[in-house]
């Protein structure tokens, strides 16, 4: 008797009529029969052995890896790793399987026997083999049952295999040999392999495609029809196309009409193989539709309003450095001062914003004595004076608008002096201005250094119509000189920051506002006040208007002017919010141009519009920006306001992520608030106020250190490598979501530090799939619940990179746990997720990190809100209580069907025994679009105008359809009333729902297979449902909802859950549109 005869005499029995008896003699040709040939015929079709290789030869662990990553269809992601090297130094650089051993290695379908062994040729046991087939089946969290382990020689199974063979036993899959034994160490044949590998298969439903009837070809054979219940496809067929009829090979007139047939395609959706048998089936209903996503109304840009905040004294006038000394040191300034002895030295950060006060002391010099204001431009056209000649000149004294003016000894190279008047009402700060007896002062212009060209400026000043005693100007970006105007008891300083070659006009800025000044203060402020950067110089570019609007023209404008006048840093304190594709404003692609170009980094405020979730403003979204949102700590809070508050918040204002795309934003937080230096015509020269504008400043000042200390070491730095290595050292709160923190707060230490030790600017982009508004780098679901989606990386970098994944929360579900990704190449990586049930907002991050390089390779932020389905709730009603601590925030989420008539959120805090408040607490109601609609008074003790009230309550009619956000912020000055924490109950109510649905027209047909009973019958896992789109007539590819969860599917194959498949009755599939 031949080897293959005794071999298959004690072949393993298989439940599904694997025969051992009759056996035939093996060879190559199709007319001759072998117990396992249509496995091997099939298999051979599909590419997934060689249909010439001997039945009997015995499986290596490589071949047979090579044959389960192909039978998964996963075949051209192998072939893509045949250039990566192995990790087993036993699997060399040529080996045939190499590819298929890298991919099956990444998705942890098998393991080497150590880190650097896997033994590749070493022939394949039952034991591995079945292991190995009940991993990719999809059943989880495996345990040995022993009551199936009945096997004599059970005690020989190893520890690691017995789950799974216990298992397969449990499943029907498997059974002994006659004898009753199992032999896990006996050798396994191709035609074993291949008999269990469509098993498995059949038990997937991923045999066969689609099964259906019979209805002959047309085209000479071009296509094969088939009817699948009521539905008719036309098959395109490979010109190799191998037909199968009772278990041997056939040609098309041996197919009979009107009989069941099972086809397989192959990856151009071709019909590679025909078989007419009778499958068992079990036909699953479903339904197509299509849904409406909401959609926020194009509108024009909206400028962000650039005032002083609530402005008040400092609690301690005497102390005015202890304010940003706090705030320094909670982003760790002092560690990096100390240890660096950087002062931001040699750096020039541009800042637009409303201007900047010239005549405050400490914005005079730098700490090394050069001009701490270098250049100031003003973009709003506010401030022009029109010029023209004067109308005689004799005596020293000259004539202009029927006043005379005493000359002196002025000089004009031309003896042609030009005048003007000055409107104080045009540069007047809101509340100096005088309507009832307007002011005006006069100007006199000059060429006093070259004949024709006017360079110099006088201005009556006292208005005693003589310019004698006036101090001569120039340009302010030649000598930093400005004039000081009183009025009304306040001087107002005034800085030429144009002037006309020609004498046709001149212009006068001044910060009209204090908001420029108060964040100059912050970022290089050198004096009685010491800023984050004193070393710094500051580059005045005013782009708001005294009224607080910014044009976004005018901020481009400045954009543009700083990159080019050589700027380091242009910090932006002030924001806009224009409907646009993520991150593709105008003022966003400006902002990654001028980046790109000029190697400028860019901070800006993340804006003042929170807290709702999806309220970064632009150009902050920027891709290359840094956004940076508000933090503040227990400490400021006493600092600052007297608060006893016991965490670290952030501002209930601050702008919070992430981008509609997805992206990671803000970038990060800092301190938002600050004792700062404002306008003397204030009357003060130091004020506290708060927001992400003061936030900003801090970190362009932290940057202004990292690149003096990169030079200062010989560093080479980009924007996106400063980004990043603020990103990687920001120290994490715990208590906050990533799409409110971003990456953290700031700590300028150990940015230094990582900056130090990093190589270079993140290489590897992530482009991932976002049904309601465009792909991007991130997961931002809040109108639909992902389950399944593909990540496209792309590595534009020169080296290879071998990444490991960890995901930060345990809903994450990477299919591959590591991802080679060779340099200027791509990969897509399927992305699987499993959110507990219950509404909320789930964040989480699924890092990429290669071993050998130092920091993260690839950051994926994950944000998927649930809202809850109040509508199906008995009165549509839900009800929470809850508690916060103080200056502290929860957020819940509410869907809001099409037709509701009303939303309500009460908020009610209830008095104690004493009938004192148990807490101070308010609401916020927020659409669908992160867009506050209402904001509530406080609830509870609110020693305001009206009392103490115990309850407030928000409502909006017929609200736009979609997943509305309420917040409870509870107030940081509980420690005023003896509190610590907020206790309450919150009400969400929909009203009635109106019936204003209407049928939408998905476009598509779409035909599912049915699924082979036997896949149907067992008891879990996954199974593979097939769909077809009859309208491209080829396999679907796109993305759909099934059964309320969004599946992105590609070549018509859809992974789905057994438990939910049978949980349902239906299957709906819904296109998003």
């Amino acid at each position: 008797m031949t080897n293959w005869k005794t071999k298959l005499i004690l072949c393993i029995t298989l439940i599904f009529s694997i025969s051992i008896a009759n056996p035939f003699p093996v060879q190559g040709q199709d007319n001759i029969n072998h117990w396992a040939q249509v496995d091997l015929w099939e298999l051979g079709a599909r590419g997934i052995i060689d249909p010439e290789s001997e039945p009997e030869e015995y499986l290596t662990r490589a071949k047979f890896t090579a044959m389960l990553v192909k039978s998964l269809g996963l075949e051209l992601e192998a072939l893509r790793l045949e250039g990566i090297p192995s990790t087993f130094i036993d699997v060399p650089n040529n080996h045939p399987q190499k590819g298929y051993i890298n991919l099956a290695l990444e998705r942890g379908l098998v393991g080497g026997y150590s880190a650097e062994i896997f033994r590749p040729n070493e022939e394949l046991r039952r034991d591995q083999m079945i292991v190995l087939l009940l991993r990719l089946m999809g059943v989880e969290d495996l345990k040995a049952e022993e009551k199936y382990l009945t096997f004599t020689d059970a005690k020989y199974i190893p520890e690691y295999a017995r789950p799974s063979i216990s298992q397969g036993v449990k499943m029907g899959l498997v059974a002994g040999y006659t004898d009753k034994t199992f032999r896990p160490a006996e050798k396994v044949t191709l035609a074993e392999g291949s008999a269990f590998i469509n098993r498995w298969l059949e038990l997937m439903g991923d045999r066969y495609d689609y099964t259906g009837t019979f209805q002959g070809t047309k085209n000479q054979g071009g296509f094969l029809e088939l009817a699948i219940g009521d539905s008719q496809i036309s098959f395109p067929v490979n010109s190799e196309v191998q037909i199968i009829v009772a278990k041997e090979k056939a040609n098309w007139n041996d197919l009979k009409i009107g009989q069941q047939v099972s086809l397989k395609l192959n990856f151009q959706g071709e019909v590679i193989l025909v078989q007419q048998k009778d499958v068992e089936i079990t036909e699953i209903p479903y339904k197509l539709e299509a849904r409406k996503l909401p959609r926020f109304n194009t509108r024009e840009a909206l400028p962000q309003v650039a005032n002083l905040f609530n402005p008040r004294m400092p609690l301690d006038p005497d102390n005015i450095q202890q304010s940003i000394n706090t705030a320094k040191a909670e982003i760790n300034i002092p560690s990096l001062v100390a240890t660096t002895k950087s002062d931001g030295r040699g750096q020039v950060i541009a800042l637009i914003d409303t201007g900047v006060d010239p005549s405050h002391p400490d914005l005079a010099v730098t700490t090394d004595g050069r001009p701490k204001l270098v250049e100031w431009v003003d973009f709003t056209l506010e401030g022009i004076v029109d010029i023209f000649p004067a109308s005689e000149v004799k005596d020293k004294t000259l004539f202009f608008q029927g006043q005379e003016y005493t000359l002196g000894d002025i000089p004009s190279r031309s003896n042609n002096y030009r005048m003007g008047l000055l409107n104080l009402n045009d540069i007047l700060p809101l509340e100096l201005i005088d309507k009832t007896n307007p002011r005006q002062v006069a100007v006199l212009v000059t060429d006093a250094t070259t004949q024709g060209i006017y360079d110099t400026v006088y201005v009556d000043i006292n208005n005693d119509q003589s310019f004698v005693e006036e101090k001569a100007l120039t340009i302010f970006k030649k000598d930093q000189s400005y004039v000081s105007l009183g009025y009304k008891g306040a001087s107002l300083a005034l800085a030429l920051v144009d002037i006309s070659p020609q004498g046709n006009y001149v212009q006068f800025a001044n910060d009209i506002s204090g908001h420029g000044t108060h964040v100059a203060g912050i970022i290089g402020a050198n004096g009685a006040l010491q800023g984050v950067a004193p070393g710094a110089q500051i580059m005045v570019l005013k782009a708001v208007d005294r009224d607080g609007y910014a044009n976004p023209e005018n901020i481009a404008e400045a954009i543009r002017y700083a990159a080019i006048h050589g700027a380091e840093i242009i910090n932006i304190s002030l924001g806009q919010y224009q409907e646009s594709a993520p991150g593709q404003s105008d003022l966003a692609k400006l902002v990654n141009e001028v980046i790109e170009k000029y190697n400028v980094l860019v901070v800006s405020a993340a804006g003042n519009v929170g807290p709702g979730i999806n309220t970064v403003a632009s150009p902050a979204d920027a891709d290359g920006a840094i956004s940076v949102g508000a933090f503040v700590s227990p400490r400021m809070w006493q600092v600052d306001f007297d608060y006893r508050v016991p965490k670290d918040s952030l501002y209930y204002f601050s702008s919070v992520g992430p981008r509609k795309d997805g992206a990671w934003y803000p970038t990060l937080v800092a301190p938002g608030s600050a004792v700062s230096t404002v306008p003397r015509w204030m009357g003060h020269d130091y004020l506290l106020t708060e927001g992400t504008s003061m936030a900003t400043p801090y970190v362009s000042g932290v940057a202004a250190h990292l690149l003096e200390n990169a030079a200062k070491n010989n560093i080479k730095v980009t924007p996106a490598l400063i980004k990043r290595a603020m990103e990687e050292s920001a120290r994490n709160l715990t208590h906050f979501k990533e799409v409110e923190d971003g990456h953290g707060v700031l700590d300028a230490y150990n940015a230094w530090l990582k900056l130090k030790e990093l190589n270079s600017e993140r290489k590897i982009k992530v482009d991932i799939f976002n049904p309601q508004f465009s792909n991007g780098p991130g997961i931002f679901a809040r109108e639909y619940l992902p389950a399944q989606l593909n990540l496209k990386l792309k590595n534009d970098d020169v080296v290879d990179y071998h990444l490991e994944w960890q995901a930060s929360e345990s809903w994450i579900k990477p299919l591959f746990k590591t991802t080679h990704i060779m340099r200027k190449s791509e990969r897509d990586i399927p992305l699987a997720f499993e959110l507990p049930d219950k509404p909320g907002i789930y964040s989480g991050v699924l890092v990429g990190n290669d071993p050998k390089y130092k920091g993260t390779e690839v950051e994926i932020p994950i944000n998927i809100i649930v809202g809850e389905r109040v509508h199906e709730k008995p009165e549509r009603q839900s009800t929470h209580l809850n508690k916060l601590e103080a200056a502290q925030l929860a957020r819940y989420f509410v869907y809001v069907p099409e037709g509701t008539t009303g939303i309500n959120a009460k908020l009610e805090v209830f008095p104690d025994t004493s009938s004192a408040y148990q807490g101070r607490g308010r609401l916020h109601l927020i659409n669908p679009f992160g867009f506050e609609e209402k904001m509530s008074e406080y609830a509870g003790e609110n020693p305001g105008l009206f009392g103490r009230k115990g309850w407030v309550e928000l409502t909006t009619f017929f609200p736009v359809t979609g997943t509305w956000e309420v917040v409870v912020y509870s107030s940081a000055a509980l420690s005023t009333y003896n509190l610590s924490e907020t206790k309450y109950e919150l009400t969400l109510e929909l009203g009635e729902i109106l019936d204003f649905s209407e049928e939408i027209d998905p476009h598509l047909e779409l035909i599912m297979s049915p699924l082979p009973e036997k896949a149907f019958a067992k008891s879990g896992g996954t199974v593979i449902l097939h769909l077809w789109d009859n309208n491209h007539n080829k396999p679907y590819s796109g993305a759909l909802e099934v059964n309320g969860q969004l599946y992105q599917i590609q070549n018509g194959r859809l992974e789905y859950s057994l438990e939910k498949l049978k949980a349902n009755k239906e299957i709906k599939f819904t296109i998003l549109i």
